[in-house]
């Protein structure tokens, strides 16, 4: 992404998933404002939530709707498992289909991933019926 010297334009070039090695970002002669102006343009233009403010939740809410997710999963006859991505991140939800399906914090229907779209549709709808 290049953006022209105001910040006021940008020119964008998307690369598909596969064909990505690596990612760099390159330091250029920016003051720290206009890097912040930046990163907020950033968020904002790759944010799959709305354009309402997002709201932090506390850890214990998460745990707490982590725990009800499972529950309601197991209701479902679905396998879960815990797993933890490092030492320092927050527990990330995997749902033992095929272990296909992971649904990360905060734990609902926007933050499950797969590469199997079956599966996944069959389990954001479970998810969405959810009481």
């Amino acid at each position: 992404m290049n953006f022209s010297e105001d910040l006021s334009s940008s020119e964008i070039t998307l690369i598909l998933n596969e064909n990505i090695e690596s990612v760099e970002i390159i330091p250029s002669e920016v003051d720290d404002e206009k890097i912040v102006l930046i990163h907020s343009k950033l968020d904002s233009l790759f944010s799959i939530d709305s354009p309402e403010p997002k709201t932090s939740r506390s850890r214990l809410d998460l745990i707490e709707t982590r725990n009800k997710l499972v529950e309601w999963l197991e209701k479902n006859r679905l396998q879960v498992k815990l797993d933890k991505e490092s030492e320092e991140s927050d527990e990330h939800l995997i749902i033992n289909i095929l272990d296909s399906v992971y649904i990360h914090p905060p734990y609902d229907i926007k933050n499950c991933i797969s590469n199997n779209e079956i599966v996944l549709n069959r389990v954001r709808n479970l998810m969405s019926n959810r009481m």
